[in-house]
């Protein structure tokens, strides 16, 4: 698991002060590292609470981090907790985007609101804030275009979404979710950093999680 010396050492002097039995199973170990693991994540652990109508959710990563997917699942919990639920597509460049995100709407019975492609991705952000106010949703998740935390220009259009939605609310958006790849590993810091600077990052979701040890850099974060 990709912790970190500092981390590796925290978990190993836990585990060497518990007296096992000579036989012990290997499941017991096992499930004690696991213990271990969650009592370092559960202080930073923090529920997403809906304190605001409508609250607003910014989505926002690299390409490929699984933002629009996450998104779709988000939409479904909250449409199973009864809440008026609102898509954004503001990732106005990435071919199919916006289609995309339209079949996660369809699927989670979701309004939508898009921008033709090209299309300035602030402007979408402002019209569809100003609807869902007007139309009293409960929630507003908007998908924002992937892009590099080393891409000025991107980073820059990033910022614009969220001081446009500032304009008609100054408390939004409510939340901003940096999504991170798992597999990233190490450099999962330098996209907190970047994206940090730009916007208030307030959560992170870690997908691709089954798949690789790397995802343990977010133990190292906490």
């Amino acid at each position: 698991m990709d912790i970190g010396h500092k981390t590796s050492k925290l978990i190993i002097d836990r585990l060497t002060s518990i007296k096992f039995d000579k036989e012990v199973e290997y499941n017991i170990i096992t499930q004690q590292l696991m213990s271990e693991i969650e009592s370092i994540l559960n202080p930073a652990v923090q529920p997403l609470i809906l304190n605001k109508k409508p609250h607003i959710i910014m989505v926002c990563g690299v390409n490929g981090n699984g933002k629009t997917t996450t998104i779709g699942k988000l939409a479904y919990k909250y449409k199973e907790m009864g809440k008026s639920v609102m898509l954004v597509a503001c990732d106005t460049f990435r071919a199919a985007a916006s289609e995309q995100l339209n079949i996660w709407a369809e699927r989670s019975d979701c309004l939508i609101v898009t921008g033709e492609h090209g299309s300035d991705s602030a402007s979408v952000a402002y019209r569809a804030v100003s609807q869902a106010m007007k139309d009293n949703v409960d929630v507003v998740l908007i998908d924002t275009a992937g892009r590099l935390q080393n891409n000025v220009n991107l980073m820059e259009e990033l910022s614009k979404i969220y001081r446009t939605i500032k304009k008609l609310d100054d408390t939004a958006p409510h939340d901003v979710i940096l999504v991170l790849d798992a597999t990233t590993g190490q450099n999962a810091y330098s996209q907190l950093e970047a994206f940090s600077k730009m916007v208030n990052v307030t959560g992170l979701i870690v997908t691709k999680l089954d798949g690789t040890a790397k995802g343990g850099v977010e133990l190292v974060k906490v």
